[in-house]
């Protein structure tokens, strides 16, 4: 939130909602579907996914942290190693430094 050093609401239930939403990927151009993409669009929209990605991967480890004993905190923490998964995938290497497995936490 704007002035905050969280990144999600105060409020279980609103950062839930708010967790959710981010881990919906970025929706590709309209236009992908008449043409196929160049090869530097569709990086710019690899990059853009990994980075959505890691921002959600970034929120669940908050919101497990946050809110340790909400009854979704062990939800978000497999919320929170499918995204990092889903940043590599799209090659965001750098999203996982200070990560030493997918499956350490």
């Amino acid at each position: 939130t704007p002035g905050s050093k969280y990144l999600l609401p105060d409020s279980p239930e609103e950062a839930w909602k708010a967790l959710q939403k981010a881990l919906r990927p970025p929706p590709a151009p309209t236009d992908w579907n008449e043409r196929k993409p160049t090869a530097e669009e569709e990086g710019v929209y690899r990059k853009k996914v990994a980075e959505a990605a890691g921002l959600a991967a970034d929120q669940a480890r908050e919101f497990r942290d946050r809110f340790a004993d909400h009854p979704r905190a062990a939800a978000a923490k497999h919320l929170k190693q499918k995204a990092l998964a889903a940043a590599v995938d799209q090659r965001s290497y750098s999203r996982i430094s200070g990560e030493t497995s997918l499956e350490s936490e």
